[in-house]
């Protein structure tokens, strides 16, 4: 494991994936998901962030029970939305890490 790595595991990240293209971090939460995903293909090398916070339609889906995942988040109960995510100087710090570690910095 790399030191980025273990830096994006103690802020609460998995490793979802990695492959010769790509290295996607994620972070779930009940109501919402950051995913940071590095390219790493030799024309693109880059990085970014999505943030995906969970709206519901009422404020009894915090309580409310759901016979299994997809009715949990059927798009009756609320939806996902793209959000701005604002990162703190720990995530910048193993973002910094990573990208040194990829030979990018």
């Amino acid at each position: 494991m790399s030191e980025a790595d273990k830096m994006f595991e103690e802020l609460g990240y998995i490793k979802y994936s990695e492959d010769e293209e790509k290295i996607i971090y994620k972070y779930d939460r009940e109501t919402f998901r950051i995913s940071l995903t590095f390219d790493k293909r030799s024309f693109k090398q880059t990085f970014y962030a999505t943030e995906g916070l969970w709206v519901a339609n009422d404020d009894a889906w915090y309580t409310k029970k759901f016979k299994n995942e997809w009715d949990k988040y059927n798009s009756s109960q609320g939806y996902w939305s793209n959000i701005w995510h604002e990162f703190d100087m720990q995530e910048l710090q193993a973002i910094n890490k990573k990208c040194e570690e990829l030979g990018w910095i």
